[in-house]
């Protein structure tokens, strides 16, 4: 049986390598689109001091997250558990948020290179 540490580490790499498939086949102008949609409909703006990609593309996954999350409770109004997939999906847009704060944008800042 794998330690703790291995099994976590087999699961990031599974994960990470899923992700950079859907980074190159999706693209990201999605979370920015999203992200500058619910923006503009509520009224909210980029916090100062922040690029506007950056925090458009934070809330496109903020938005996908939300959905996921409602998948989630469904399953649990429902007495079942919620899937798999849905629960990766979840880690990942996470993982993105992570990566966008780090980087200024998914997969890398608008301009530079996917990586």
């Amino acid at each position: 049986m794998a330690t703790l540490v291995e099994w976590w580490l087999l699961l990031a790499t599974r994960e990470a390598e899923m992700a950079q498939e859907k980074a190159t086949e999706y693209g990201s102008t999605d979370l920015r689109e999203i992200g500058r949609t619910m923006a503009m409909a509520s009224g909210l703006g980029a916090p100062e001091g922040r690029g506007t990609d950056e925090w458009y593309s934070e809330l496109g996954c903020y938005f996908y997250a939300v959905g996921k999350m409602a998948r989630w409770t469904d399953a649990v109004l429902s007495g079942r558990q919620v899937s798999n997939d849905t629960i990766a999906d979840l880690k990942v847009y996470m993982t993105m948020v992570q990566r966008i704060r780090e980087c200024g944008g998914w997969p890398a800042a608008p301009g530079g290179t996917r990586g």
